[in-house]
C-alpha cells in the first residue's frame, strides 16, 4: 500500500517511518502540504491513503482536506487525519469534510497499523 505523509514535524516524520518500517506499507513524505498536492496531481503511482497532520505552520489541515475532496483525480482516496487537538468541532469537521479516521496523538505502532487495515478492509469490501 502506497501511503502519502503530509505533516510540517521532523520528529513525527522520523517516528512514522520507524513505525512502517519492514512493513507493507510505503510511504512518501511531505512537510509542505502544497508539495503533497502538487505530487498528488501529477504522480502515475496509486495512492492508497493519505496520511494528513491537522495542525502545520502555514496551512490548516481541514484547508488541505478540502482542497483534496475538491479533486477528481484524489477526492476518493481515503484520508486518515492525525492531531494531538482532541476538539470534538475540529473532529466532526474533518468527518463532514470527508476525512475516513481521525487519528489521536500520541499513537503507536499497533494503532496506526491497525487504521491502514480498516481503510484497506473497507476499500476491498466496498470495490
Amino acid at each position: 500500500m502506497h501511503i502519502v505523509f503530509i505533516d510540517d514535524e521532523e520528529v513525527t516524520h522520523d517516528s512514522i517511518n520507524l513505525c512502517l518500517f519492514s512493513t507493507e506499507y510505503k510511504l512518501k513524505s511531505f512537510f509542505n502540504p502544497q508539495e503533497a498536492l502538487n505530487y498528488l496531481l501529477n504522480t502515475e503511482d496509486k495512492i492508497d491513503i493519505i496520511l494528513l497532520d491537522l495542525m502545520m505552520h502555514g496551512f490548516h489541515g481541514i484547508e488541505v482536506l478540502n482542497m483534496i475532496k475538491k479533486i477528481p483525480k484524489i477526492k476518493n482516496v481515503p484520508v486518515v487525519i492525525q492531531t494531538s487537538i482532541n476538539k470534538p468541532e475540529d473532529i466532526a469537521k474533518c468527518m463532514h469534510l470527508g476525512a475516513d479516521y481521525y487519528l489521536q496523538k500520541p499513537y503507536n505502532k499497533e494503532d496506526l497499523i491497525k487504521v491502514f487495515e480498516n481503510v484497506k478492509n473497507t476499500r476491498s469490501s466496498s470495490s
